[in-house]
């Protein structure tokens, strides 16, 4: 599948891994949204669904030719490492719409999701990286492990 979907989107191998733990293929976010430029896309305009307390959930549906698909994207303290909650929910969110319309998600996922499940596991299970708060909730001391900027959302950014 790596390999079509590379010389389908001239991707580069770069752009894939495979999680350790579950051994699913992992796709660069950037590399998603190649995808969906090529194959011209079409997001529709998102609808926030919950934004208390930093629990963000949207809602957004995505048109390729005559094919529709909606999903929800969310982000949240427990679930995102950066505090850029709308643009991570809105990257979970294409990316997942993506994946879906051109019929891969469930065999490939987005590395924004993938980061997703890092951090549940993180906090259902302290490991030694972990340190108790104050409130009984699990904190992670992550390292800088590169770019994790996220731009906010404009209906006409080019991704």
């Amino acid at each position: 599948m790596k390999d079509d979907l590379i010389k389908t989107y001239n991707l580069s191998k770069d752009d894939f891994w495979t999680h350790k733990q579950s051994g699913n293929l992992i796709i660069k976010h950037n590399a998603v949204m190649k995808i969906a430029r090529q194959e011209k896309i079409v997001f529709n305009m998102p609808q926030i669904l919950s934004s208390e307390n930093n629990n963000i959930a949207i809602l957004c549906s995505a048109t390729f030719g005559d094919t529709t698909e909606w999903s929800i994207g969310e982000a949240s303290p427990k679930t995102s490492f950066n505090i850029y909650y709308y643009a991570m929910a809105e990257k979970r969110v294409k990316d997942r719409l993506i994946l879906q319309l051109i019929g891969i998600y469930g065999d490939v996922y987005s590395d924004v999701e993938e980061m997703e499940t890092e951090l549940l596991d993180a906090n259902r299970k302290p490991t030694p990286n972990m340190q108790q708060d104050t409130s009984g909730m699990n904190t992670i001391n992550v390292p800088d492990s590169g770019d994790r900027s996220n731009k906010p959302f404009h209906p006409n950014a080019k991704g």
